[in-house]
């Protein structure tokens, strides 16, 4: 235990304790003399019943103040807003500078016909905020890219408060960038990002967390009965209950732990104070069967719930340390040793965890010393949580057993209190600094506590878990999932040489990752290119922060219907007729032909034909022939190959596609460690599943299909709603999603 300078006299100190269990218990009381006074639950309560069973109001109320950013308003990210929405977040923002397209129609449920042209990420969140209007929503309408390069400090500004970034669909060249930032937030504690994408049949979810500490994991049990190392009441207790009794109603609602109690008692004395071994096992097991005699024709559900608790109450405790190696590394992490006053709450708790186990049950008489007394802790177990499960029991002998549990959690809340005031004090912090309901739930689950620390996205591609990857394809009972997230990576290879997604082209790239070309239906603009700085139209009030060269759409159920740019920040960059003059020769010939082409996108024709279009860009339909290039290229270093830009005149062929796509695979596969130049054997064997994935991936053409954006719109917002609250354990770090064979697969790579 550290040295910490504590008060000579610990009669105040004892005198807190006692006065936090009498009111604890006090409180406990009243509860119960009120039980019989039942309150009505609120609006609120009713509307939200079933998920405050999952995450309680503690849960309920950090999902309520949360705010997300969602970047690329296309079918995917809005079914991950909308299981949000639904439960309650309590803002979100939709960075996307694309206009609604036929294809936008056809895959996006949250997009009305009649809104093809205006501004997808405005249109989107309107549809969303219908469905809770306790939720604020607004959409910010520029490039992932351009705000980037503008102004980083959008994602990461307090102003802004982002609690965690979704990107859907986008390019390595803003995936990377965005990942360093969200990495280096908050003085290092970082914001959670999740990047999300999905190609035809096949997805995947990608979560990068600095560190994420996790106290409410919601094991399947919280139940601690102390039976190998009890406390003194509890042995007090089972003492005085008489197994001797002739009465066999009496003997047969006997609580089964007091019998099991008993039983280490007398092996104890049998056996020089020393409690059972493995060895011991089936000598144990028939003391305790003894009892079935002494209970004769009477019921023995009793013996029979002490003879299936060994295992989890016996056997488990004096098979492992009283602390688990889990728990005890977090006791010992720099991070605990070296508390300031910048410290996370987590870590003031488990530096306070630590004193209290370190400490003995009880407090030493004061010596005449320098040094200060020691508080009443743990003795090297951690808090009592206090649960008693259910049992064969009389109902008053069950509230005796759970008063005495009871009792001990309380008294352990107290001194791990004192504990935890010791520790704020020697940094300069005052004692209720940490909510109570924070401390009461830490002490409670202070053996279940996680604490995820996640590897960024360049950490994950520039030092790949090899041995992860080679694992992913020796799974023998599921299907492998893996090809497909290395197809993925190939894709970002792709995208890097040619500034599109395989087997789609560049119109339709943009239309997928919200940053590229856009198609205009004003005809003040004329069609093409829209300027980022340009608000589109929509019946929308804009207010609220934007980034430099965008426009806030702050959609709303009512209010203004006149749409305007940001006050506090104005219109910025040219106008939308000089586009064409800022681009380079390449950009201004994919401009000319996407002018050219706009026809066949805004006109009725067209319009009518929304869904079969729609239906063809899902199915991989690589019709058009345009091709964006893009500076993302030349700066994107995943690359095999030098850069150099497709030429924007020349066919999408998928054929080619997929050639270029399975050298970007292979140069992925030995960048994991799964080719060897040395041995043939895994090419041998697995190559032709990597294959098959790349096959897909050109197929699909990183089209949006409706299916797979609900499912995976489903998981995604599950895992948000984990990292939020705090509360369940959440994914680390991929989750591969093949639904073509119905698998799913969990890697940390």
């Amino acid at each position: 235990m550290s040295n910490i300078k504590l008060p000579q006299d610990t009669t105040a100190l004892e005198a807190a304790a006692a006065a936090a269990t009498s009111s604890a218990t006090a409180q406990s009381s009243t509860l119960a003399a009120g039980s019989s006074h039942v309150v009505r639950p609120n609006a609120h309560t009713q509307r939200f019943d079933r998920q405050l069973r999952l995450w309680a109001s503690s849960g309920q109320r950090s999902l309520e103040s949360a705010s997300i950013l969602l970047l690329g308003g296309t079918a995917l990210g809005a079914h991950i807003l909308k299981n949000l929405v639904l439960p309650g977040i309590g803002r979100f923002t939709i960075l996307d500078a694309n206009l609604v397209t036929p294809e936008d129609l056809a895959s996006n449920f949250f997009l009305e016909p009649d809104v093809l042209g205006k501004s997808r990420g405005a249109e989107v969140t309107k549809c969303l905020l219908e469905l809770n209007p306790n939720v604020k929503g607004q959409a910010v309408v520029s490039h992932p890219a351009h705000v980037l390069a503008a102004d980083p400090s959008y994602f990461t500004s307090t102003q802004n408060n982002f609690s965690l970034i979704i990107a859907a669909n986008q390019p390595a060249s803003v995936v990377l960038p965005l990942a360093e930032l969200c990495a280096s937030a908050k003085d290092g504690l970082g914001i959670p990002l999740m990047l999300v994408r999905s190609s035809g049949m096949v997805g995947e979810i990608k979560l990068q967390v600095k560190e994420h500490p996790v106290i409410e994991t919601h094991p399947p049990s919280l139940v601690d009965l102390r039976l190998t190392a009890p406390f003194a009441e509890l042995e007090a207790y089972a003492d005085s209950v008489n197994l001797q009794t002739t009465d066999t109603m009496e003997l047969a609602h006997v609580p089964f732990v007091v019998l099991l109690l008993r039983k280490l008692k007398e092996w104890r004395e049998a056996h020089g104070g020393a409690l059972p071994v493995s060895a011991d096992r089936k000598s144990f097991l028939a003391s305790v069967n003894a009892l079935r005699q002494q209970a004769g024709d009477a019921d023995q559900e009793n013996i029979d719930e002490a003879v299936s608790s060994l295992t989890q109450h016996i056997w488990g405790p004096l098979g492992r340390p009283s602390v688990s190696s889990k728990i005890q590394s977090l006791l010992e992490d720099p991070r605990a040793a070296g508390i300031d006053k910048q410290s996370s709450n987590f870590w003031l708790l488990i530096r306070a965890l630590k004193s209290f186990v370190e400490a003995p049950t009880s407090s030493p008489s004061a010596q005449p010393s320098s040094e200060a007394t020691s508080l009443p802790g743990g003795g090297g177990l951690l808090p009592l949580p206090g649960s008693l499960p259910d049992m064969k029991a009389s109902s008053a002998g069950y509230v005796e057993l759970q008063n005495v549990y009871r009792r001990k959690a309380l008294q352990d809340l107290a001194n791990f209190r004192l504990h935890l005031t010791s520790i704020l004090a020697s940094v300069g912090l005052e004692a209720d600094v940490i909510p109570l309901e924070e401390v009461e739930s830490f002490v409670k689950h202070a053996a279940y506590v996680e604490l995820i620390r996640g590897r960024t996205e360049r950490e994950s591609r520039e030092e790949p878990n090899k041995a992860v990857y080679a694992q992913a394809f020796e799974d023998p009972l599921n299907p492998i999932s893996m090809p497909h997230h290395i197809a993925f990576l190939a894709a970002d290879r792709f995208y890097g040489l040619h500034s599109r997604w395989p087997g789609s082209d560049g119109i339709f790239s943009a239309i997928v990752s919200s940053s590229g070309v856009l198609l205009s239906d004003d005809p003040a603009n004329g069609p093409g290119f829209v300027n980022p700085g340009q608000a589109p139209h929509g019946s929308y009030a804009s207010k609220g922060p934007a980034a430099p060269g965008s426009s806030v759409i702050a959609a709303q159920t009512e209010g203004s219907t006149q749409g305007s740019s940001s006050p506090s920040h104005p219109t910025a960059g040219p106008a939308a007729g000089d586009t064409e003059s800022m681009l380079d020769e390449d950009d201004r010939r994919t401009f000319k032909r996407a002018r050219a082409m706009e026809s066949a996108v805004t006109s009725p024709s067209a319009s009518n034909s929304s869904s079969t279009g729609g239906a063809a860009a899902a199915n991989g339909a690589a019709s058009r022939d345009v091709v964006m290039t893009d500076a993302e290229g030349a700066a994107n270093g995943l690359s095999s190959k030098a850069n150099g830009h497709a030429d924007p005149d020349a066919p999408v062929s998928p054929e080619q596609d997929l050639a270029d796509l399975c050298q970007e695979a292979r140069a992925v596969c030995r960048q994991v460690g799964l080719l060897d130049d040395e041995n043939k054997a895994w090419e041998e064997e697995h190559w032709d599943k990597v294959e098959e994935a790349c096959e897909e991936m050109t197929r699909a053409g990183h089209a949006d299909l409706p299916s797979t954006a609900a499912l995976l719109g489903g998981i995604a917002a599950q895992e948000v709603i984990k990292l939020v609250t705090r509360q369940y354990i959440p994914l680390d770090n991929l989750c591969v999603y093949d639904g073509i064979k119905g698998a799913i697969g969990a890697f940390r790579v």
